[in-house]
């Protein structure tokens, strides 16, 4: 299929917090420019288990998402990077035990491993990736070589707050992209805080 061609509904943007959030916002504006319509938003806050590859697991520590809005949906994941892939299938497998259904899967990314991708294809049966460069190998942790380090920590610092991973981009940012990030917070059941457009 091809990529951003919304058939007859729109997408919902897949937030792997925290180094997904600015590619998530910045999607978003893309498809509300295409379309005139704000994308939903579903966050998902993921940690690794262990810093050894063989003994990973990925836990799942805190999600904004409503079960019964993502099923049939069209869901895309914007991301830096995918290395072992183990976050996206973590959240994949979570939304299938609760019973969503989606239509197609997208992950949108800058850099991938070769073993990440293959993971992530052979456990989503309905994925597409579009990555912009392949590395060869993971490393001992799991983490891309050469790769771009830490990609949350590179975008935004030790941030963990959405509200200081906003103020972190800056209020001219912010403000072009107002629509998706009450989107984002109305996803949390909260109010955007006015010091992010400050």
């Amino acid at each position: 299929p091809a990529p951003l061609a919304f058939r007859e509904q729109l997408p919902t943007l897949c937030v792997l917090l925290r180094g997904a959030l600015y590619p998530s916002l910045v999607m978003g504006k893309e498809i509300e420019m295409r379309t005139g319509k704000c994308p939903d938003y579903a966050l998902f806050r993921v940690r690794r288990s262990h810093s050894d590859k063989e003994n990973l697991e990925y836990l799942l520590d805190q999600s904004y998402h409503d079960p019964a809005k993502l099923k049939g949906k069209h869901l895309i994941f914007p991301d830096t990077m995918l290395a072992t892939a183990g976050s996206l299938i973590a959240v994949y497998t979570m939304l299938v035990k609760e019973g969503v259904k989606p239509d197609h899967v997208d992950f949108f990314g800058i850099i991938g491993s070769f073993e990440g991708a293959i993971n992530a294809l052979r456990a989503i049966p309905s994925l597409t990736l579009y990555l912009a460069w392949i590395d060869p190998v993971l490393n001992h942790k799991g983490y891309i070589l050469p790769g771009l380090g830490d990609a949350g920590d590179l975008l935004n610092g030790s941030a963990e707050n959405i509200t200081d991973l906003l103020k972190g981009y800056g209020s001219e940012f912010c403000r072009v992209h107002v629509r998706q990030i009450e989107k984002v917070y109305d996803a949390m059941k909260q109010t955007v805080a006015e010091e992010v457009f400050d």
